[in-house]
């Protein structure tokens, strides 16, 4: 939730709307139509509290107060001055003067059970608690506790305890009193202290009856409070509860729904950046996947040119097994080990609602079969966050505020799709369903290699060019690589990156499986237990008491070989001692086994880093 960035500086003027228009026991009538340019008044002399009217008629404090108590909004403007002093730059003085300027607060809307801030809304839990609430993309309200210690009561409605006996005549209207607890509660409620608030005053002059109240004005490094002025609408039906959409569901939009949900189709997921050059957008990834949930799923991935970079997939066997794997080699091994499941989790099975949309027709340019064409509302409700509507696919970015969403779905006869694209002025989602109920079984699961033993060192880099180009630039070549053993086990996804932990340290290497979930320390700190036994069957020893500046942590391992020799780029023979740190480290996204690897050349007078 966010608080009001200057509350504490600002003066504001609000108007009073009447809930039910009865006159004041001083012949005015409590407002409907506000005034923004109300200012406040000065404070007067106080009289003694006003009296109540007749059973017929009610004060205006009274009628003032039974309107705040059901509910009310408050919409204010705040004027703020330039205090910074002239500035010295290249180009001579930069001069704040006495610039000034405004902008609107958010409306903040509040009863004894609701408020709202933005567009954000709330409710009261269970005890004091503070409910988040919106309506999600399936049409269903969701209130889950707002993650912070701020209470429902911290935003309680100020006046439902407020009394007229709390107000007194002031002038041509009254003045709350500052030694009333009510007076207490409202400074807290507007964030500020009982001593920052200065007045709070219902104003009655020629028939513009308005409210006011007044901050102290406080500067911080820039910028001093100088005035706001706004309008407050009472009554609870400026309070908006959180409720679905209400309407028909389209049945072709729950037609194609169930096309994905089906889980057996083809998918094209292409990501494009706008050029301005050529005034277009221009793929730059594009993941490709084959879902066949009751059998297994191949996932392609692609760069902007359509060069493939990498395949993985998800596979399971006749026992329930799911095999996570990769592709090296032009074959699969697995990455990590089999778990229990079903291959459904993996998949996006949308129950978006169709209430959402707008609903049009267009034809196929090429064989005029009619396309639906659904584009999400600009008019939905504030509650409905439209960020979430990125998570139609895997394939979106949560950072990406939605623009222009649209759904197209086609029944053509042997040429049903869905397509959903998702852009804004710099980005561009394209998502491609096809060949629905087409897939059978893109990895067969007794294609995957049993485990990863065969594998070398080099053969990690095989599908990740990029890196390795960056490693043979390092001196690092393959004739390196693969002096230093692989992984094995079921391990097969090696990333590389560039160390900065130490001067020693060449880069660095984690495990990083498809399915992290089944990757747990215990298996990694196993892992490590053989694989210092395979650098010790690889000629390496283990370096006893290392020096503390030899290692990246403390709890890591050094292993060295030396006699190591290698072609350079210039053809000549070089030897050197291969030094391999190993490390467990633990991360948000799992733990992961690290090496720290590094070249030093061997010399007859002494040894040397090369780096």
């Amino acid at each position: 939730m966010k608080q009001k960035k200057f509350v504490s500086l600002m003066m504001i003027a609000m108007l009073l709307a009447g809930c039910d228009g009865n006159k004041t026991s001083s012949g005015s009538a409590i407002a409907s139509t506000p005034s923004a340019t109300a200012k406040p008044s000065e404070k007067g002399t106080e009289a003694k509290p006003s009296a109540s009217a007749s059973t017929s008629e009610k004060s205006p404090v009274a009628s003032f107060l039974e309107s705040l108590k059901t509910g009310y909004t408050r919409n204010f403007k705040l004027t703020y001055s330039n205090t910074l002093e002239s500035v010295e730059t290249e180009d001579g003085y930069l001069s704040s003067g006495d610039d000034s300027f405004s902008y609107f607060e958010p409306s903040y809307a509040l009863n004894g059970d609701i408020f709202s801030e933005q567009k954000e809304f709330y409710e009261k839990g269970e005890g004091d608690s503070l409910l988040l609430c919106y309506l999600d993309f399936h049409n269903e309200v969701k209130k889950i506790s707002y993650p912070g210690a701020e209470k429902f009561s911290d935003y309680a409605n100020a006046f439902l305890s407020a009394k007229e006996t709390d107000f007194t005549k002031d002038g041509e209207g009254f003045s709350l009193s500052k030694g009333s607890a009510s007076f207490a509660l409202l400074a807290s409620e507007l964030k500020t202290s009982k001593d920052n608030l200065e007045y709070f005053k219902i104003n009655l002059k020629d028939g513009e009856d308005s409210f006011s109240f007044k901050i102290k004005g406080s500067s911080d490094d820039s910028y001093e409070a100088k005035l706001a002025e706004g309008i407050i609408l009472t009554g609870n039906d400026n309070v908006i509860k959180v409720k679905p959409m209400e309407g028909r569901e389209d049945p072709f939009f729950a037609k194609g729904r169930e096309w994905i949900n089906n889980g057996n189709y083809n998918r094209k997921s292409t990501f494009s950046k706008y050029n301005k050059d050529i005034g277009d957008f221009v793929p730059s990834a594009v993941y490709a996947r084959e879902a066949d949930k009751e059998h297994s799923i191949a996932i392609t991935t692609y760069d902007g040119n359509g060069t493939m970079l990498a395949q993985s997939g998800l596979s399971k066997a006749d026992n329930g097994d799911i095999q996570s794997c990769i592709v090296i080699n032009d074959e699969r091994y697995p990455d990590g080990k089999a778990i229990k499941g079903n291959l459904s989790s993996a998949l996006i099975a949308p129950q978006i609602s169709s209430l959402f949309f707008d609903k049009t027709y267009t034809r196929n340019t090429n064989s005029g079969h009619k396309v639906a064409i659904y584009q999400l509302k600009d008019s939905l409700p504030a509650y409905v966050f439209k960020e979430k509507f990125n998570y139609l696919d895997s394939f979106a970015d949560t950072s990406m505020e939605r623009k222009d969403l649209s759904i197209a779905i086609s029944d053509e006869a042997e040429d049903e799709f869905i397509q959903i694209i998702n852009e804004n002025q710099s980005r561009r989602y394209r998502v491609l369903y096809s060949d629905f109920n087409k897939v059978d079984d893109p990895i067969r699961y007794s294609s995957i290699n049993e485990n990863c033993d065969a594998l070398t060192f080099g053969d990690y880099f095989t599908n990740d060019e990029n890196s390795f180009s960056v490693l043979k630039d390092d001196i690092l070549s393959l004739d390196v690589l693969q002096n230093i053993p692989a992984f094995g086990s079921y391990y097969a996804n090696v990333s590389f990156i560039p160390s900065s932990e130490s001067d020693r340290s060449l880069f660095e290497i984690k495990t990083t499986p498809v399915t992290q979930k089944n990757i747990v320390l215990a298996d990694l700190t196993s892992l490590r237990t053989s694989y210092e036994a395979k650098l010790v069957e690889a000629g390496y020893t283990k370096v006893e008491n290392p020096a503390e500046d030899e290692l990246v942590d403390a709890s890591d391992t050094l292993y060295k070989k030396t006699g190591v020799t290698y072609t350079d780029a210039n053809g000549d023979e070089q030897t050197i001692t291969l030094e391999v740190e190993v490390s467990v480290v633990s991360e948000d996204n799992g733990p992961h086994l690290v090496l720290y690897p590094t070249c030093v050349e061997e010399t007859t007078e002494a040894t040397e880093s090369i780096l």
